[in-house]
């Protein structure tokens, strides 16, 4: 999944930089793959409506 090539892409656009750094700043993080992953691996019991606690 992804896009071939992206992140080598990006690199000359890109910096190193501590997390402190976006103190009091809004961030949003792309989290499709996570859903998928938890789709995937209890995907039998969301067919059939059962609840389950699987975790990513």
């Amino acid at each position: 999944m992804g896009i071939t090539g992206l992140i080598p892409f990006l690199d000359k656009a890109s910096r190193r930089a501590n997390v402190s750094e976006f103190s009091g700043s809004s961030v949003a993080i792309d989290t499709y793959c996570w859903l998928h992953k938890g789709a995937f691996a209890c995907a039998d019991k969301l067919v059939r409506g059962e609840e389950t606690d699987m975790q990513v």
